[in-house]
């Protein structure tokens, strides 16, 4: 008899038909099959819920499918997870797909060190361009356990929480999650954010699955991030998840240093990118957000990780009073740093 399956891969579904079967297909290519899928339609009108359906029919041993309403990926990835039964869990988007051997690498991982946390290095792939290229942050991962060992503790490498905030790039034990009474955010966009720090938080143990994970799609106009409307505006209460959880927990300064870190990655390419109707209410959302969080967060990130003074300079004018309300009327900001830029090139001469 087989071995029974070790993860259980979690697909949210939504209007991906153009993309479903690449994702699909990438599974049952993978070098071993140590693994179920669980799908789940949520609400989608373009077929995509026939695509997975005949997925189902024609390999029962390897997928499932719920439905719902549409209520979100997060709510569709809550779904999936009540239903999970193998020792591990992982996630997975239904435009993006899995490289060969990524099965294989983890379920290795699994069984040589039973670790709760398994790290993959995904790639990115460019519609536009056509073009591979390394997902951002795998360099710092790698070295971490280079470094480090083949297991480590996120508390000896607090690196770590400079990843990016994916939970698609971690492979996590099941009970781990279940002794937390896990669950992801409902109701908003980048739900990703609060849990990929609470889970790496809650993680005594971490290994390095290298050349293997997801391949994410870009220029396709389905990533959370390719939209610059309202959905914008979930990242604050996405965050405010993820401080909150910092606060209570008594995180050391320098998990808030990498928190808000990444925070700071997101907020100047937010400003420059939101759609001009929703910006001023981005700005005010901002300005309050950055009033109410506990300034442990920003001394501690200035003190450890040396931010770029622009940076820096973006958060202070979002926390003043007057900057935040000139910077609430994109015409009169923009005309205002071009102002600012001009008169340093005059002092510098």
């Amino acid at each position: 008899m087989p071995d029974s399956p070790v993860f259980t891969i979690i697909i949210p579904v939504y209007n991906t038909a153009d993309y479903l079967p690449q994702c699909l297909d990438s599974l049952l290519s993978q070098t071993v099959r140590g693994f179920r899928v669980i799908m789940v339609d949520d609400g989608s009108t373009d077929g995509s819920g026939d695509i997975a359906r005949e997925y189902v029919s024609r390999h029962p041993e390897v997928f499932a499918l719920l439905a719902q309403e549409n209520r979100g990926q997060g709510a569709a990835r809550n779904l999936a997870l009540r239903q999970v039964d193998t020792p591990y869990v992982t996630f997975l988007d239904s435009d993006d797909w899995w490289s060969l051997r990524t099965a294989e690498r983890i379920t290795a991982r699994i069984r040589a060190c039973n670790p709760d946390l398994v790290f993959t290095t995904p790639s990115v792939y460019d519609m536009t361009t056509r073009a591979f290229t390394e997902w951002r942050d795998n360099e710092t991962v790698r070295r971490a356990f280079a470094e480090r060992g083949d297991v480590l503790s996120p508390e000896d490498a607090p690196e770590l929480f400079s990843a990016e905030a994916s939970v698609c790039r971690l492979v996590i034990r099941t009970e781990m999650l279940r002794d937390h009474g896990f669950a992801f955010p409902e109701g908003m966009k980048w739900e990703d954010v609060a849990p990929r720090f609470m889970i790496l938080g809650w993680a005594q143990s971490c290994a390095l699955a290298d050349d293997a994970g997801f391949v994410y799609r870009i220029n396709s106009g389905h990533q959370t991030t390719a939209g610059s409307g309202r959905a914008r505006l979930d990242i604050i209460p996405a965050y405010r998840i993820a401080f909150e959880h910092a606060e209570q927990n008594g995180w050391p300064d320098i998990r808030k240093a990498y928190i808000f870190d990444m925070f700071m990655q997101f907020v100047p390419w937010f400003l420059r990118e939101t759609d001009r109707k929703v910006y001023p209410k981005l700005v005010r959302s901002l300005h309050a957000f950055s009033r109410e969080l506990p300034g442990t967060f920003f001394d501690a990130w200035v003190r450890l990780l040396d931010p770029a003074p622009k940076t820096v300079a973006v958060w202070k004018g979002l926390w003043s009073g007057p900057v935040s309300a000139l910077m609430r009327d994109p015409v009169r900001y923009d005309l205002m740093k071009r102002i600012a830029r001009k008169f340093k090139r005059m002092v510098r001469r």
